[in-house]
């Protein structure tokens, strides 16, 4: 049985500031899934970028395919730009990881594939290339996926999943977390296990977690920093 998130006190999230993700209306293509989440990683990250100047971190947890870890790494050259800040001066690392060794294979690759509606070429050639043979494919362009490293991993490993924090500096943890359309594979218990695991490898950050397509309206989608 899902237990709609309404009827769990916010009491034990695991996180301070937790609220529902609000769906947008705008219509984007699914390589640059959840829209709304990278407007808040935009937001968190200028936020960040005043407190101290070291690398970000992300963690992108069920990475897929690798639409997600890019989609991080544009939000960044464009807040970088934005803002008139230099890649020296703010940093970013985003550690990918997944259960699925072809999916990491296919992040690495550097092609991807689009199957939304509605993709802005002009915004996005800057960092990807479009091949004329085939209008759904988009090769990412050199420096892209030099920010972002990759490993293997269940997240429902919670051990393993602890000891991600030891890549950031110090040991302090990261400065955002993204979960997106993974918790559907898990029991209700593992998730909450997983969130409570998440706030404890993050920073003082931002947690972004939805656990995908579930039965009725009990989704659990928080959103926390």
């Amino acid at each position: 049985m899902i237990i709609p998130r309404t009827q769990r006190p916010l009491s034990e999230l695991p996180q301070r500031n937790c609220d529902v993700v609000k769906s947008s209306n705008e219509r984007w293509s699914v390589f640059f899934r959840k829209p709304e989440w990278f407007r808040q990683l935009a937001s968190h990250m200028k936020d960040s970028a005043t407190e101290f100047p070291q690398p970000y971190f992300v963690l992108s947890a069920g990475c897929g395919k690798g639409h997600e870890a890019v989609s991080i790494v544009i939000t960044w050259l464009e807040f970088l730009e934005r803002e008139g800040v230099k890649k020296e001066e703010f940093p970013l690392v985003v550690i990918a990881l997944d259960l699925l060794s072809d999916n990491l294979e296919s992040l690495n690759s550097g092609e991807y594939f689009l199957y939304g509606t509605r993709f802005d070429m002009r915004r996005f050639s800057k960092y990807f290339s479009f091949p004329p043979s085939d209008e759904l494919r988009l090769v990412v362009k050199d420096g892209i996926l030099d920010h972002v490293f990759t490993t293997q991993m269940d997240l429902r490993n919670f051990s393993d999943l602890r000891t991600l924090s030891d890549f950031t500096p110090e040991g302090r943890g990261f400065d955002a977390i993204l979960c997106n359309n993974v918790g559907y594979q898990m029991d209700e218990p593992d998730i909450w296990e997983m969130l409570s695991v998440f706030r404890q490898i993050l920073h003082q950050g931002l947690l972004l977690f939805d656990d995908g397509p579930r039965n009725g309206p009990g989704k659990i989608r928080v959103s926390c920093s």
